[in-house]
């Protein structure tokens, strides 16, 4: 009787096995397609570029750039031209939806501009290939995103061959050596995944190091401190100053004017994807924030 029941049993099973399956093989299919979908697709930003060599490096230019998504009604940035001069620091202010980040995914790439064009040291950046664009351009992202492993292998990611003299001095650029000496291990100490065992500021810092340790021309920093406690403000405050010292050029994206007075040299402020104004620091903020806009949407309108 228990054999019986046994072999019944695994009959039976198996029978719900093919029911099951009835019911997972269209999903799979559903899947499959959508799948081979994406595969089949054309690539909607192409890498044809050529150009290897520049005469102007460090130097970025946007001349009447306009972007907007595919199907979209309207421009998410419109017009938008200025020159991030090479070993200044240009500072790009302006409300959330003002188009700032926009303005940063379009220079490697990230997105393809609609209209007009980006000069990267002197060269159309549609004429430049991908992987030469970023290595040249360093991006902070405004969430620093570790990956669970050792700080080395953060800050130089990507690598089979691990070079510390070039992960310590990016560390060390970056003040992020004062707390990797605290830890028993050093470079080599463990970060657990998304960063949970560092502070906000530590993770910063590990970012800005993985991003100077491929010697980029250009650094960009898309709201450095905006997840950041004023202490920790005032820490990469005093990263981004060392970094101006050693005349590399930096585009910060940021809402925060005090933040953009103290470390630009010039600040492009920007109101529902336009240029309202742009000028030395004491000029932009001789007028009330609110004034401006006003007079700028006045203009449009």
């Amino acid at each position: 009787m228990m054999a019986f029941i046994q072999y019944t049993m695994q009959i039976i099973i198996s029978f719900l096995f093919i029911t099951m399956m009835s019911v997972m093989l269209p999903r799979a299919m559903v899947s499959a397609k959508r799948v081979s979908d994406v595969l089949t697709s054309d690539i909607s930003i192409e890498d044809k570029g050529t150009i290897k060599a520049f005469a102007q490096e460090g130097s970025l230019v946007f001349e009447n750039v306009t972007f907007k998504y595919e199907g979209a009604h309207e421009n998410v940035i419109e017009d938008i031209s200025f020159e991030a001069e090479k070993g200044k620091t240009t500072a790009i202010i302006g409300s959330t939806g003002s188009g700032k980040t926009t303005i940063v995914n379009l220079i490697p790439r990230f997105l393809e501009v609609t209209s007009g064009k980006i000069y990267l040291d002197g060269v159309e950046t549609r004429q430049i290939p991908m992987s030469v664009i970023r290595d040249k351009v360093s991006i902070v992202p405004q969430k620093s995103v570790l990956f669970s492993g050792t700080i080395a292998s953060n800050i130089e990611y990507a690598k089979s061959i691990r070079s510390y003299k070039k992960v310590k001095n990016a560390a060390e650029i970056s003040q992020s050596m004062d707390f990797i000496n605290s830890k028993s291990e050093g470079l080599d100490s463990k970060v657990s995944q998304g960063g949970s065992n560092l502070s906000g500021g530590q993770k910063q810092r590990v970012s800005i190091a993985r991003a100077l340790a491929l010697k980029p021309r250009i650094l960009f920093f898309d709201e450095p401190t905006s997840a950041l406690d004023p202490e920790l403000t005032g820490e990469i405050l005093e990263v981004i100053r060392l970094l101006a010292d050693d005349h590399m050029t930096m585009v910060i994206v940021t809402h925060e004017m005090s933040f953009a007075r103290a470390i630009s040299n010039r600040v492009i402020f920007m109101a529902d994807g336009y240029i309202v104004e742009e000028g030395a620091p004491e000029q932009i903020f001789e007028r009330p924030t609110q004034e401006r806009t006003k007079q700028f949407l006045a203009h449009y309108q």
